[in-house]
C-alpha cells in the first residue's frame, strides 16, 4: 500500500488552487487548499502536511507572515513560495526553501513537489 503524501496549497486565487490540485492529482498525493495564511494554520492544526506551497500576495495573512508563524510552529516543514521577483527575498527570509516565479509551468511545479516529497523518504 502506498502512503499518501499530503500537500497544502495556500493561495487566494481559486483558479490557482484548481490548477495545482489538477496538476498534482496522483494516487500517492493528497492536496488540500487554503485561501490565506490564517486558514492554512488552522488546517495544519488538524492534519500533517509533507509540503506547503504558498503564494505571497493574499488577504488576511500574506505568504511571508504565514511562513514565519508556520516555521516557528513546524520548523522542519518544507515550503515552496510562489511570487513575482519583487517578493522573493521576503519569502526566503520568512523560511521558504525555494521560490517559483509567476508565470510558472506545471512541469516545474510537479518536479519541485516530487523532489521535496521524495526527499522525505530518505
Amino acid at each position: 500500500m502506498v502512503m499518501k503524501r499530503k500537500v497544502l496549497i495556500v493561495d487566494d486565487d481559486t483558479s490557482i488552487q484548481r490548477l495545482f490540485t489538477w496538476c498534482l492529482k496522483e494516487p500517492e498525493l493528497e492536496v488540500d487548499c487554503a485561501s490565506n495564511g490564517k486558514e492554512a494554520l488552522q488546517l495544519m492544526t488538524k492534519k500533517y502536511y509533507d509540503l506547503v506551497i504558498t503564494d505571497y500576495d493574499m488577504p488576511v495573512m500574506n505568504g511571508s507572515d504565514f511562513l514565519r508563524v508556520m516555521k516557528s510552529k513546524y520548523p522542519g516543514k518544507h515550503t515552496i513560495g510562489i511570487t513575482s521577483d519583487m517578493y522573493e527575498e521576503q519569502l526566503y527570509k520568512a523560511g521558504a526553501d525555494i521560490c517559483i516565479h509567476k508565470p510558472f509551468t506545471l512541469f516545474e511545479v510537479n518536479n519541485l513537489v516530487h523532489k521535496f516529497i521524495s526527499n522525505e523518504n530518505e
